[in-house]
């Protein structure tokens, strides 16, 4: 099991969120945390893809709400997402909360 997993620059090319969502959540140790970053923002990002054509035309990076229904349906909690210079979403897996 890891203390974090963090998925970097590559969150869009996921076809099966909900699957690499519930691994995570399972490889995760107790207080882990679960990272989505990029190095541009959600525009900047969606765009570079749009205009690299081919394969990747499509890949765009879901909206923060889907984002964070995701996260919470996989059973992770206390969820930041952040869209400002760069992309940046964590979120933890603590069972127990009530």
């Amino acid at each position: 099991s890891f203390t974090k997993v963090i998925i970097f620059n590559a969150f869009p090319h996921f076809q099966n969120i909900e699957c690499l969502l519930a691994h995570a959540y399972d490889i995760l140790q107790e207080g882990g945390r679960f990272i989505i970053a990029h190095s541009r923002n959600r525009s900047a990002m969606n765009l570079h893809h749009h205009q690299a054509g081919g394969p990747v035309k499509n890949h765009i990076l879901i909206a923060d709400q889907d984002i964070e229904t995701a996260l919470t349906n996989a059973g992770f909690s206390h969820i930041v997402i952040s869209d400002d210079a760069y992309f940046y979403a964590h979120a933890d897996k603590v069972t127990g909360i009530a």
